[in-house]
């Protein structure tokens, strides 16, 4: 997206982008596996940490697909239309001094200029108790999943605490 704004711009040089394809690790790049080949493989591992991950994506997949997500209307799109999109709730960072990180880094210096794009938009409508319950379901549904994937995260090797560690 930030390519495309500054492709319009006078000064489009100006502006230093990371070069994703190359911050990218060839093995995301891969055909992902498919369930039924995820399956076979939980079935078929002996070594405890890939099994660990495994039950770990299962997990993450079956919280997420607990509640649909609800449908971002025209409605909702007019009164966002002066903000700013999103930041990135989740940013993953390949090696230390990964530039897409960095770009995040300058991107969230003026991320709170203007209001901000909410990620997840929950419609709600207090005096009706069904659309009560289906907004905590759906915010349930999305704090599950975010649990979910942290701790797929420290389940993965190299991250002590959430965090990965130094190299070399």
């Amino acid at each position: 997206m930030l390519r495309q704004w500054y492709e319009g711009e006078e000064n489009a040089d100006q502006y230093e982008l990371p070069d994703l394809e190359g911050c990218t690790p060839e093995c995301l790049k891969e055909k992902p596996l498919s369930l039924r080949e995820l399956m076979s493989l939980r079935q078929t591992t002996t070594n405890e940490i890939v099994a660990a991950l495994i039950d770990g994506l299962f997990d993450l997949r079956g919280v997420s697909q607990t509640a649909k997500r609800p449908e971002f209307t025209e409605d909702m799109g007019e009164q966002f239309m002066d903000s700013n999109p999103p930041l990135p709730c989740l940013l993953a960072a390949f090696s230390q001094g990964d530039a897409v990180v960095g770009c995040f880094d300058d991107d969230s210096q003026t991320a709170m200029e203007v209001i901000p794009q909410p990620n997840l938009i929950i419609p709600l409508k207090y005096s009706e108790p069904v659309s009560v319950r289906k907004a905590f379901r759906i915010l349930g549904t999305a704090c599950g999943t975010l649990a979910a994937a942290s701790h797929l995260i420290d389940l993965m090797p190299g991250n002590e605490d959430g965090v990965i560690t130094r190299e070399g």
